[in-house]
């Protein structure tokens, strides 16, 4: 209950890190997705606002919970006084009155060294803050700088709401109820705005559905898990090709197919002189490189295009496909260059799904986004069907 009292009303801190999206004080420009930023916290904590001064524009954070590694931390000072004034887009007047004692609050940030880089969110107003200091950072004043006035793009409701959003996110399995599909996606950094499309689908064949991201290629969480997400060019190294799991995990995956979970891999990564290896297939089938465009031509009538959307085949988003299948893999859908879109393989109890979406952009992932929905639906029957 105590838990519960201190998430409910949540100020909302969360940290931008990539080098190539903002200098430290400047306006975000680019769009965030969600999983990008959690992924790149080195903390999150847990607190309530326990002192605001008005007069002086300053607050106190006192810190009550690590959510993602230990923070050392007991509080978190933020000065509002020193913030910029642009015009009506940012003052600390303005901010401060977002500011409420008593208030939980929630606080993602990276810590490099004596620096710190956050963005925060309290009564529906983004902001930044930071520290650049030689000294302690437990002793020091976190330097709000502006309201942040894009951050809308990224999360868009009330506190509650995006409360609501980040454990579920965070923690999903720990949330979960009894019956509900859990999905595991392993996405590595091109697959991060997949993840946010496929998560949207909280209710697929009557079920509800929570997912968890992971970057770990052990993937620990595996025993937890009904559907194993293999996300867009996830399975292999962004420059060298290299297969990403080892000999371990193959065996882990074989044995999660073969008790009743289903495996769907998104978009696979080849190149002329290099065929994409996929070890943990109990069935070889053949990556190759592809011409990147739309349309897929399904082989026969199948409910993977119908249910539950209408999918417009002509303009699902393809790159890299398939050749060479074994014997047992049922081809669903060829790409225009005749080589295999989707296919599926049964496997003991489960199922893998091979499939060559194109899902590197957020244009993309629109054309594709019905496909997945499909694809989870396909998946969460086959469960039903085989309990």
């Amino acid at each position: 209950m105590r838990k519960r009292l201190i998430w409910r009303v949540l100020v909302t801190v969360l940290v931008i890190f990539a080098s190539n999206v903002q200098i430290a004080g400047a306006f975000i420009e680019r769009k965030m997705a969600l999983q990008e930023v959690l992924s790149q916290s080195t903390n999150i904590v847990f607190g309530t606002i326990d002192k605001v001064d008005a007069k002086r524009q300053r607050f106190t954070m006192k810190v009550e919970q690590d959510i993602k590694s230990t923070s050392n931390l007991e509080q978190i000072k933020v000065n509002v006084a020193v913030g910029q004034r642009r015009g009506n887009l940012t003052s600390p007047e303005k901010f401060k009155k977002s500011v409420r004692s008593g208030a939980p609050a929630i606080m993602f940030y990276q810590h490099n060294g004596n620096e710190v880089n956050a963005l925060g969110h309290t009564g529906g107003t983004w902001y930044q803050c930071r520290i650049s200091t030689g000294k302690r950072v437990p002793d020091m004043w976190w330097t709000f700088t502006h309201i942040e006035v894009r951050m809308h793009r990224t999360f868009k409701g009330t506190t509650t709401e995006f409360q609501d959003l980040l454990l579920r996110t965070m923690k999903p399995f720990e949330h979960a109820k009894q019956g509900d599909v859990r999905v595991l996606a392993f996405a590595k950094s091109r697959a991060l705005n997949e993840f946010n499309v496929l998560s949207s689908f909280h209710k697929v064949a009557k079920k509800n559905v929570v997912y968890k991201s992971t970057q770990n290629p052990k993937l620990p969480e595996l025993k937890r898990s009904d559907i194993l997400w293999i996300g867009y060019r996830s399975i292999s190294q962004l420059h060298t090709g290299k297969y990403v799991f080892d000999g371990d995990t193959d065996e882990r995956i074989k044995a999660f197919v073969k008790r009743g979970g289903i495996v769907i891999i998104s978009g696979q990564d080849s190149d002329p002189k290099r065929s994409c290896v996929i070890s943990f297939l109990p069935k070889s089938i053949k990556g190759v490189e592809g011409k990147v465009g739309n349309g897929i031509r399904p082989v026969k009538d199948n409910d993977l295009f119908t249910k539950p959307a209408k999918i417009q085949t002509e303009l699902i988003r393809v790159d890299d496909a398939w050749t060479e299948p074994d014997t047992g893999y049922l081809v669903l859908a060829l790409t225009g260059e005749k080589n295999i879109a989707i296919a599926q393989l049964e496997y003991g109890k489960g199922m893998y799904i091979v499939t060559a979406m194109q899902n590197g952009r957020d244009t993309h992932l629109k054309s594709n986004a019905k496909l997945m929905g499909n694809l989870m639906s396909l998946a969460v029957r086959s469960l039903q069907s085989n309990p």
